[in-house]
């Protein structure tokens, strides 16, 4: 549907009520909702909503997806403003979340976490500094294209920048994230690490801060048609 991918999609619901002086008293209220696959612009597996409609407030008790070679969690939201929740994202895959960024040919490695504020406000969802970690040492390679050094050569900082990331291997890795309900998108990261093409023993602390309308990106990722056929493919 718009380029939206699904398959294997149930639903269940129960409900036990009772009229009572001409009120509708519900004793019982269990709904749940289960994709087995699902394109948005990346891949969600084994999606699971587990719900109540408590009238015409739905809550959300759990949801629980496998995102990006990990999982995401929450519980406990109410969809109707204000509510809020915690996302949990647990073992991401860095090279899956690089894979479907805006530059796929980067190489990389490491294993993602992270806790994400989630708010519901009259004007949609929004984070507010949410944090992600790299849970394990990982690397990212930057390949020096044609491009690149060009770029870098008449501007010797960004060559020297590019240099660092052709082969930096981290030890640390920690960032910031705010999403607004429009879709904008703020990631700021700090790595520390080396680069032993450079020096094995000279520490390199690099900032990164990124913006993208993660909505837009989502909808563009969708109707790549290559992408879409490698999806269709594989699900």
């Amino acid at each position: 549907h718009d380029k939206v991918l699904f398959d294997g999609v149930t639903v269940t619901g129960e409900i036990d009520y009772r009229f009572e002086k001409q009120q509708l008293i519900i004793k019982r209220d269990k709904q749940q909702l289960k994709i087995a696959n699902l394109f948005i612009g990346i891949p969600v597996q084994a999606l699971q909503l587990d719900a109540q409609l408590n009238g015409l407030n739905i809550i959300i008790d759990r949801f629980k997806a496998r995102l990006l070679g990990g999982r995401v969690d929450f519980a406990d939201l109410k969809l109707t403003a204000p509510s809020q929740t915690a996302i949990k994202l647990s073992a991401l895959s860095l090279s899956d979340v690089i894979q479907y960024s805006a530059y796929p040919e980067i190489d990389a490695q490491g294993i993602i976490d992270g806790l994400l504020p989630l708010s519901l406000t009259e004007q949609g969802p929004a984070i507010k500094n949410g944090i992600i970690s790299a849970r394990y040492p990982g690397y990212i390679k930057v390949p020096e294209n044609t491009v690149v050094k060009a770029m870098g050569k008449d501007n010797p900082a960004f060559a020297f920048t590019m240099q660092v990331l052709t082969n930096l291997q981290f030890d640390s890795l920690r960032g910031v994230v705010d999403y607004a309900a429009n879709g904008e998108t703020s990631l700021n990261v700090e790595m520390k690490g080396i680069n032993p093409n450079l020096s094995r023993t000279r520490a390199v602390i690099f900032n990164y801060s990124h913006n993208e309308n993660i909505l837009q990106l989502l909808k563009s990722l969708r109707f790549n048609e290559r992408l879409n056929k490698q999806i269709e493919e594989r699900y």
